[in-house]
Protein backbone atom coordinates (compact mmCIF):
# COMPACT_ATOMS: atom_id res chain seq x y z
CA UNK A 1 0.00 0.00 0.00
CA UNK A 2 3.04 2.29 0.19
CA UNK A 3 3.67 2.20 -3.55
CA UNK A 4 2.72 5.60 -4.96
CA UNK A 5 -0.85 5.52 -6.23
CA UNK A 6 -1.99 2.57 -4.11
CA UNK A 7 -2.83 3.52 -0.53
CA UNK A 8 -5.03 1.64 1.95
CA UNK A 9 -8.09 1.20 -0.32
CA UNK A 10 -6.32 -0.24 -3.37
CA UNK A 11 -3.91 -2.06 -1.06
CA UNK A 12 -6.84 -3.93 0.51
CA UNK A 13 -8.18 -4.87 -2.94
CA UNK A 14 -4.76 -6.15 -4.02
CA UNK A 15 -4.46 -8.08 -0.74
CA UNK A 16 -7.83 -9.78 -1.33
CA UNK A 17 -6.50 -11.14 -4.63
CA UNK A 18 -3.25 -12.45 -3.19
CA UNK A 19 -1.11 -9.43 -4.18
CA UNK A 20 0.52 -8.60 -0.85
CA UNK A 21 4.01 -7.45 -1.82
CA UNK A 22 5.73 -5.48 -4.56
CA UNK A 23 7.08 -8.77 -5.85
CA UNK A 24 3.52 -10.14 -6.13
CA UNK A 25 2.58 -7.00 -8.03
CA UNK A 26 5.48 -7.23 -10.47
CA UNK A 27 4.62 -10.86 -11.25
CA UNK A 28 0.92 -10.08 -11.85
CA UNK A 29 1.37 -10.19 -15.61
CA UNK A 30 -0.82 -8.57 -18.30
CA UNK A 31 -3.65 -10.65 -19.76
CA UNK A 32 -3.33 -8.91 -23.14
CA UNK A 33 -1.49 -6.16 -25.02
CA UNK A 34 -2.60 -3.38 -27.38
CA UNK A 35 -0.47 -1.86 -30.11
CA UNK A 36 -0.84 1.89 -29.69
CA UNK A 37 2.30 2.77 -31.59
CA UNK A 38 0.15 4.19 -34.38
CA UNK A 39 -2.87 6.47 -33.98
CA UNK A 40 -5.67 5.84 -36.46
CA UNK A 41 -7.92 8.46 -37.97
CA UNK A 42 -11.61 8.32 -37.09
CA UNK A 43 -12.37 7.33 -40.68
CA UNK A 44 -10.08 4.29 -40.29
CA UNK A 45 -11.68 2.96 -37.12
CA UNK A 46 -13.25 -0.48 -37.56
CA UNK A 47 -16.30 -1.64 -35.67
CA UNK A 48 -15.38 -3.89 -32.72
CA UNK A 49 -11.60 -3.42 -33.14
CA UNK A 50 -9.84 -1.59 -30.29
CA UNK A 51 -7.70 1.28 -31.51
CA UNK A 52 -6.44 4.72 -30.51
CA UNK A 53 -7.24 7.98 -32.26
CA UNK A 54 -6.39 11.65 -31.61
CA UNK A 55 -9.41 13.95 -31.68
CA UNK A 56 -10.62 17.28 -30.29
CA UNK A 57 -13.82 17.84 -28.37
CA UNK A 58 -16.60 19.64 -30.26
CA UNK A 59 -19.27 19.54 -27.55
CA UNK A 60 -20.51 17.58 -24.55
CA UNK A 61 -23.86 17.18 -22.83
CA UNK A 62 -25.90 15.16 -20.35
CA UNK A 63 -28.68 12.97 -21.74
CA UNK A 64 -31.45 11.40 -19.66
CA UNK A 65 -31.90 7.61 -19.74
CA UNK A 66 -34.93 5.39 -19.23
CA UNK A 67 -33.70 4.43 -15.77
CA UNK A 68 -34.07 8.00 -14.57
CA UNK A 69 -30.35 8.61 -14.67
CA UNK A 70 -28.16 10.56 -17.09
CA UNK A 71 -25.47 9.64 -19.58
CA UNK A 72 -22.52 11.86 -20.49
CA UNK A 73 -21.91 12.23 -24.23
CA UNK A 74 -19.06 14.01 -26.03
CA UNK A 75 -18.94 14.78 -29.76
CA UNK A 76 -15.39 14.71 -31.16
CA UNK A 77 -13.59 14.91 -34.51
CA UNK A 78 -10.21 14.81 -36.23
CA UNK A 79 -11.63 16.28 -39.48
CA UNK A 80 -11.83 12.79 -41.04
CA UNK A 81 -15.06 11.93 -39.25
CA UNK A 82 -17.21 12.32 -36.15
CA UNK A 83 -16.72 10.11 -33.09
CA UNK A 84 -19.20 10.00 -30.21
CA UNK A 85 -17.96 9.15 -26.71
CA UNK A 86 -20.39 7.96 -24.05
CA UNK A 87 -20.21 7.28 -20.32
CA UNK A 88 -23.04 5.72 -18.33
CA UNK A 89 -20.97 6.05 -15.18
CA UNK A 90 -18.74 9.05 -15.84
CA UNK A 91 -15.67 9.55 -13.60
CA UNK A 92 -15.89 12.48 -11.23
CA UNK A 93 -14.84 15.77 -12.84
CA UNK A 94 -14.84 14.38 -16.41
CA UNK A 95 -17.67 16.61 -17.63
CA UNK A 96 -15.80 19.76 -16.61
CA UNK A 97 -12.73 18.67 -18.62
CA UNK A 98 -14.59 18.03 -21.88
CA UNK A 99 -14.27 21.63 -23.04
CA UNK A 100 -14.77 22.33 -26.78
CA UNK A 101 -11.40 22.40 -28.53
CA UNK A 102 -9.67 20.17 -25.95
CA UNK A 103 -7.35 17.64 -27.67
CA UNK A 104 -7.54 14.08 -26.39
CA UNK A 105 -6.38 10.62 -27.40
CA UNK A 106 -9.17 8.07 -27.21
CA UNK A 107 -8.80 4.28 -26.99
CA UNK A 108 -11.61 1.75 -27.25
CA UNK A 109 -13.62 -0.55 -29.51
CA UNK A 110 -15.97 1.53 -31.70
CA UNK A 111 -19.45 0.44 -32.71
CA UNK A 112 -22.01 1.94 -35.06
CA UNK A 113 -25.14 3.50 -33.58
CA UNK A 114 -27.62 5.31 -35.82
CA UNK A 115 -24.93 5.51 -38.49
CA UNK A 116 -22.35 7.12 -36.20
CA UNK A 117 -19.18 5.66 -34.68
CA UNK A 118 -19.20 5.66 -30.89
CA UNK A 119 -17.07 4.31 -28.07
CA UNK A 120 -18.61 3.46 -24.70
CA UNK A 121 -16.46 4.25 -21.66
CA UNK A 122 -13.28 5.01 -23.66
CA UNK A 123 -9.81 5.30 -22.17
CA UNK A 124 -8.59 8.90 -22.51
CA UNK A 125 -5.23 10.66 -22.47
CA UNK A 126 -5.39 14.46 -22.25
CA UNK A 127 -3.54 17.41 -23.83
CA UNK A 128 -1.50 15.65 -26.48
CA UNK A 129 -0.58 18.96 -28.16
CA UNK A 130 1.77 19.87 -25.32
CA UNK A 131 5.50 19.75 -26.05
CA UNK A 132 6.04 18.15 -22.65
CA UNK A 133 5.48 14.37 -22.68
CA UNK A 134 3.68 13.52 -19.46
CA UNK A 135 3.88 10.20 -17.63
CA UNK A 136 0.30 9.55 -18.73
CA UNK A 137 1.39 9.93 -22.38
CA UNK A 138 4.42 7.70 -21.83
CA UNK A 139 2.39 4.87 -20.32
CA UNK A 140 -0.77 4.88 -22.41
CA UNK A 141 -0.01 6.15 -25.92
CA UNK A 142 2.60 5.58 -28.63
CA UNK A 143 3.71 2.17 -27.38
CA UNK A 144 2.65 -1.44 -26.90
CA UNK A 145 0.40 -1.11 -23.87
CA UNK A 146 -0.34 -3.86 -21.31
CA UNK A 147 -3.94 -4.71 -20.39
CA UNK A 148 -4.64 -6.22 -16.97
CA UNK A 149 -7.46 -8.23 -15.47
CA UNK A 150 -9.62 -5.71 -13.64
CA UNK A 151 -9.81 -6.23 -9.89
CA UNK A 152 -12.80 -4.68 -8.15
CA UNK A 153 -13.04 -1.99 -10.82
CA UNK A 154 -9.33 -1.04 -10.87
CA UNK A 155 -8.84 -0.14 -14.57
CA UNK A 156 -5.77 -1.10 -16.59
CA UNK A 157 -4.54 2.50 -16.73
CA UNK A 158 -4.38 2.56 -12.91
CA UNK A 159 -2.51 -0.74 -12.95
CA UNK A 160 -0.02 0.71 -15.42
CA UNK A 161 0.62 3.76 -13.26
CA UNK A 162 1.07 1.69 -10.10
CA UNK A 163 3.36 -0.80 -11.84
CA UNK A 164 5.42 1.98 -13.38
CA UNK A 165 6.01 3.41 -9.91
CA UNK A 166 6.77 -0.03 -8.44
CA UNK A 167 9.26 -0.98 -11.14
CA UNK A 168 11.19 2.28 -11.00
CA UNK A 169 11.29 2.59 -7.22
CA UNK A 170 11.46 -1.02 -6.05
CA UNK A 171 12.39 -3.00 -9.18
CA UNK A 172 16.16 -2.88 -8.47
CA UNK A 173 15.44 -4.75 -5.21
CA UNK A 174 13.71 -7.62 -7.05
CA UNK A 175 15.86 -10.65 -6.12
CA UNK A 176 17.50 -12.90 -8.69
CA UNK A 177 16.95 -16.24 -7.01
CA UNK A 178 18.43 -18.42 -9.75
CA UNK A 179 22.03 -19.62 -9.40
CA UNK A 180 24.43 -17.43 -11.37
CA UNK A 181 25.83 -20.37 -13.33
CA UNK A 182 22.35 -21.14 -14.71
CA UNK A 183 21.68 -17.48 -15.53
CA UNK A 184 24.93 -17.39 -17.49
CA UNK A 185 24.43 -20.81 -19.09
CA UNK A 186 21.02 -19.92 -20.52
CA UNK A 187 21.68 -16.18 -20.97
CA UNK A 188 18.69 -15.31 -18.80
CA UNK A 189 17.84 -11.64 -18.21
CA UNK A 190 17.64 -10.28 -14.67
CA UNK A 191 14.31 -10.36 -12.84
CA UNK A 192 14.09 -6.55 -13.07
CA UNK A 193 14.78 -6.50 -16.81
CA UNK A 194 12.26 -9.28 -17.44
CA UNK A 195 9.53 -7.63 -15.34
CA UNK A 196 10.08 -4.25 -16.99
CA UNK A 197 9.90 -5.68 -20.51
CA UNK A 198 6.79 -7.75 -19.77
CA UNK A 199 4.87 -4.83 -18.29
CA UNK A 200 6.25 -2.09 -20.53
CA UNK A 201 7.59 -3.74 -23.69
CA UNK A 202 9.55 -1.77 -26.24
CA UNK A 203 7.61 -0.58 -29.26
CA UNK A 204 9.23 -3.18 -31.52
CA UNK A 205 7.96 -6.07 -29.38
CA UNK A 206 5.90 -8.66 -31.26
CA UNK A 207 2.32 -8.71 -29.93
CA UNK A 208 1.86 -12.41 -30.77
CA UNK A 209 4.96 -13.38 -28.81
CA UNK A 210 3.87 -11.30 -25.83
CA UNK A 211 0.36 -12.79 -25.86
CA UNK A 212 1.80 -16.32 -26.16
CA UNK A 213 4.32 -15.85 -23.32
CA UNK A 214 7.03 -16.66 -25.85
CA UNK A 215 9.43 -13.80 -25.22
CA UNK A 216 12.77 -14.33 -23.48
CA UNK A 217 11.38 -12.18 -20.66
CA UNK A 218 8.51 -14.59 -20.05
CA UNK A 219 10.86 -17.56 -20.45
CA UNK A 220 12.99 -16.23 -17.60
CA UNK A 221 10.10 -16.31 -15.10
CA UNK A 222 8.76 -19.62 -16.45
CA UNK A 223 12.21 -21.18 -16.00
CA UNK A 224 12.49 -19.79 -12.46
CA UNK A 225 9.05 -21.13 -11.52
CA UNK A 226 9.85 -24.63 -12.78
CA UNK A 227 13.30 -24.51 -11.16
CA UNK A 228 11.84 -23.64 -7.76
CA UNK A 229 9.16 -26.31 -8.12
CA UNK A 230 11.74 -28.97 -8.96
CA UNK A 231 13.94 -27.77 -6.10
CA UNK A 232 11.02 -28.02 -3.68
CA UNK A 233 10.17 -31.55 -4.89
CA UNK A 234 13.81 -32.59 -4.56
CA UNK A 235 14.01 -31.24 -1.00
CA UNK A 236 10.86 -33.17 -0.11
CA UNK A 237 12.28 -36.31 -1.67
CA UNK A 238 15.54 -35.95 0.24
CA UNK A 239 13.56 -35.35 3.42
CA UNK A 240 11.48 -38.48 2.86
CA UNK A 241 14.65 -40.48 2.26
CA UNK A 242 15.76 -39.65 5.82
CA UNK A 243 12.47 -40.83 7.39
CA UNK A 244 12.10 -44.38 8.65
CA UNK A 245 9.37 -46.75 7.48
CA UNK A 246 8.87 -50.52 7.72
CA UNK A 247 10.24 -52.58 4.85
CA UNK A 248 7.36 -54.37 3.12
CA UNK A 249 7.69 -57.31 0.76
CA UNK A 250 10.63 -59.13 2.30
CA UNK A 251 8.40 -61.41 4.44
CA UNK A 252 6.27 -62.85 1.67
CA UNK A 253 4.36 -59.74 0.68
CA UNK A 254 5.85 -59.46 -2.80
CA UNK A 255 5.15 -63.15 -3.46
CA UNK A 256 1.54 -62.75 -2.31
CA UNK A 257 1.04 -59.87 -4.72
CA UNK A 258 2.37 -61.96 -7.59
CA UNK A 259 0.20 -64.92 -6.55
CA UNK A 260 -2.90 -62.71 -6.58
CA UNK A 261 -1.88 -61.51 -10.01
CA UNK A 262 -2.55 -65.06 -11.23
CA UNK A 263 -6.21 -64.76 -10.11
CA UNK A 264 -6.88 -61.86 -12.44
CA UNK A 265 -9.14 -62.58 -15.44
CA UNK A 266 -6.51 -60.95 -17.65
CA UNK A 267 -2.74 -60.63 -17.95
CA UNK A 268 -0.98 -57.46 -16.92
CA UNK A 269 0.46 -55.40 -19.74
CA UNK A 270 4.18 -54.75 -19.91
CA UNK A 271 3.69 -51.26 -18.47
CA UNK A 272 1.49 -52.49 -15.61
CA UNK A 273 3.92 -55.27 -14.76
CA UNK A 274 6.88 -52.87 -14.76
CA UNK A 275 5.01 -50.34 -12.58
CA UNK A 276 4.15 -53.07 -10.07
CA UNK A 277 7.75 -54.31 -9.99
CA UNK A 278 9.06 -50.77 -9.36
CA UNK A 279 6.55 -50.22 -6.54
CA UNK A 280 7.26 -53.54 -4.83
CA UNK A 281 10.99 -52.79 -5.02
CA UNK A 282 10.44 -49.33 -3.45
CA UNK A 283 8.33 -50.84 -0.65
CA UNK A 284 11.26 -53.01 0.41
CA UNK A 285 13.31 -49.92 1.30
CA UNK A 286 13.37 -48.77 4.95
CA UNK A 287 11.92 -45.34 4.13
CA UNK A 288 8.61 -44.06 2.69
CA UNK A 289 7.88 -44.57 -1.00
CA UNK A 290 7.13 -41.51 -3.14
CA UNK A 291 5.90 -42.64 -6.54
CA UNK A 292 3.40 -41.51 -9.17
CA UNK A 293 1.68 -43.93 -11.56
CA UNK A 294 0.48 -42.05 -14.60
CA UNK A 295 -1.84 -43.42 -17.29
CA UNK A 296 -4.98 -42.77 -19.28
CA UNK A 297 -8.45 -43.75 -18.07
CA UNK A 298 -8.79 -47.52 -18.29
CA UNK A 299 -5.06 -48.18 -18.47
CA UNK A 300 -5.06 -50.32 -15.30
CA UNK A 301 -3.72 -48.01 -12.59
CA UNK A 302 -6.22 -49.33 -10.03
CA UNK A 303 -5.22 -52.98 -10.36
CA UNK A 304 -1.57 -51.97 -9.87
CA UNK A 305 -2.59 -50.11 -6.69
CA UNK A 306 -4.59 -53.10 -5.39
CA UNK A 307 -1.76 -55.58 -5.98
CA UNK A 308 0.65 -53.19 -4.21
CA UNK A 309 -1.78 -53.00 -1.28
CA UNK A 310 -1.94 -56.80 -1.20
CA UNK A 311 1.78 -56.95 -0.43
CA UNK A 312 1.20 -54.80 2.66
CA UNK A 313 -1.84 -56.83 3.80
CA UNK A 314 0.11 -60.10 3.50
CA UNK A 315 2.59 -58.85 6.10
CA UNK A 316 0.00 -57.65 8.61
CA UNK A 317 -0.34 -54.02 7.57
CA UNK A 318 -3.36 -52.10 6.35
CA UNK A 319 -3.69 -50.11 3.12
CA UNK A 320 -6.13 -47.38 2.09
CA UNK A 321 -7.18 -46.70 -1.48
CA UNK A 322 -8.58 -43.16 -1.39
CA UNK A 323 -11.10 -41.91 -3.95
CA UNK A 324 -12.34 -38.34 -4.60
CA UNK A 325 -16.04 -39.33 -4.63
CA UNK A 326 -18.23 -41.87 -2.86
CA UNK A 327 -19.41 -43.30 -6.18
CA UNK A 328 -15.83 -43.97 -7.29
CA UNK A 329 -15.01 -45.51 -3.90
CA UNK A 330 -17.93 -47.93 -4.27
CA UNK A 331 -16.78 -48.77 -7.81
CA UNK A 332 -13.24 -49.57 -6.63
CA UNK A 333 -14.68 -51.68 -3.79
CA UNK A 334 -16.81 -53.79 -6.14
CA UNK A 335 -13.90 -54.22 -8.57
CA UNK A 336 -11.55 -55.39 -5.80
CA UNK A 337 -14.07 -57.97 -4.56
CA UNK A 338 -14.73 -59.17 -8.11
CA UNK A 339 -11.08 -59.34 -9.20
CA UNK A 340 -9.74 -61.30 -6.21
CA UNK A 341 -12.76 -63.44 -5.37
CA UNK A 342 -12.59 -62.89 -1.62
CA UNK A 343 -8.85 -63.67 -1.35
CA UNK A 344 -8.22 -60.03 -0.44
CA UNK A 345 -10.12 -58.61 2.54
CA UNK A 346 -11.69 -55.36 1.39
CA UNK A 347 -13.95 -52.95 3.28
CA UNK A 348 -15.72 -49.80 2.11
CA UNK A 349 -15.36 -46.74 4.32
CA UNK A 350 -17.37 -43.59 3.45
CA UNK A 351 -18.98 -40.71 5.26
CA UNK A 352 -22.09 -42.86 5.72
CA UNK A 353 -20.26 -45.72 7.43
CA UNK A 354 -21.55 -46.08 11.06
CA UNK A 355 -19.03 -45.79 13.89
CA UNK A 356 -19.53 -49.43 14.86
CA UNK A 357 -18.52 -50.60 11.36
CA UNK A 358 -15.57 -48.24 11.29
Amino acid sequence: QYVKGVGPRLGAIFESRGISTVRDLLTFFPRAYEDRTRLKQVAELEEGVRASTAVRVLSSRRIGTRMGRSMLEARCTDDSGILMLKWFHAPKGLEQRLIPGTPIVVTGAPKLYLGKKEIIHPEIVWNRTSDVVSQEDELNVGRVVPVYTELEGIPSRTFRKVLWEAIHKYGPQLPNDLPRRLIEKYALPSALEAAREIHFPKSEAEIDELLGFKTRWHARFIYEEFFKFEYFVLMQKLGVAKERAPSIGLEGGAKSARDLEGLLPFRLTGGQSQALADILEDMKAPHPMNRLVQGDVGSGKTVVALLSAAAALAEGFQAALMAPTEILAEQHYRNAVKLFGGRLRVELLTGKTPDSER
